[in-house]
């Protein structure tokens, strides 16, 4: 997903799917921030807060 600017989102819930190394990853959380330096987006859902790098990420579904 290199290219796509995800600032337009952040505070939006998301549904993602990413590469995680075995597998396809799922989360649908909300986009909470962007880290540029280690160029990464910043999820959280109820349980917990994850750091997904972007250049991993496969798709993005955004809810209005």
């Amino acid at each position: 997903m290199a290219g796509w600017d995800f600032r337009s989102f952040v505070g939006r819930k998301i549904k993602i799917i990413f590469d995680d190394g075995s597998k396809n990853g799922y989360r649908e959380a909300i986009l909470v921030n962007i880290d540029e330096k280690l160029n990464s987006i910043i999820i959280e859902d109820s349980k917990k807060i994850e750091v997904i790098p972007i250049d991993r990420i496969i798709r993005v579904e955004v809810s209005k």
